[in-house]
């Protein structure tokens, strides 16, 4: 069972509903769903081909922190409580959050553990396009104290 909102796939789940609830669900007015809105996972597949792209979504905790298998992967503070996918292409980690492009990071899971993360699926479409226009970046720089030593010769 495929559960979209929008348009956008949420989650995937094994159907409990038999024959029998689902010509019931009929009567109702229900109508036979389309083709499975996800791609292959990628854990039925077994070993992947090499350069298989595999991507993975995630909600990123308060700190923009997620999981990857047994691999914590600090995103970063802006996209914090954000529902995000992780591409992982050769030794790439591409952010998606929205259909956008939000950062490309070194990738912290190996491409033999790719196909046994929870909710990895083959890419289905290319690679989004960062968002346009220009990048602000800020940083917070500590302010030191100068200390000046004086040192004085009788030379």
């Amino acid at each position: 069972m495929h559960i979209v909102i929008d348009g956008q796939l949420v989650r995937s789940v094994a159907s409990c509903l038999d024959a029998g609830n689902l010509c019931e669900l009929s009567m109702r007015g229900a109508v036979r769903a389309g083709p499975p809105p996800a791609a292959p996972a990628a854990g039925r597949l077994g070993r992947l081909e090499p350069g298989t792209v595999i991507e993975v979504d995630r909600k990123l905790d308060v700190n923009g922190v997620a999981s990857l298998g047994k691999t914590e992967v600090t995103v970063g503070y802006e996209l914090a409580n954000q529902r995000v996918t992780f591409r992982l292409d050769g030794h790439l980690m591409h952010v998606v959050q929205d259909g956008v492009l939000a950062k490309t990071l070194p990738s912290p899971i190996d491409a033999d553990q790719r196909a046994g993360l929870r909710g990895a699926r083959i890419a289905s479409g290319e690679l989004p396009v960062p968002v346009a226009g220009a990048v602000h970046v800020e940083r917070k720089v500590l302010k030191l104290p100068i200390i000046v030593d004086t040192w004085v010769s009788d030379h």
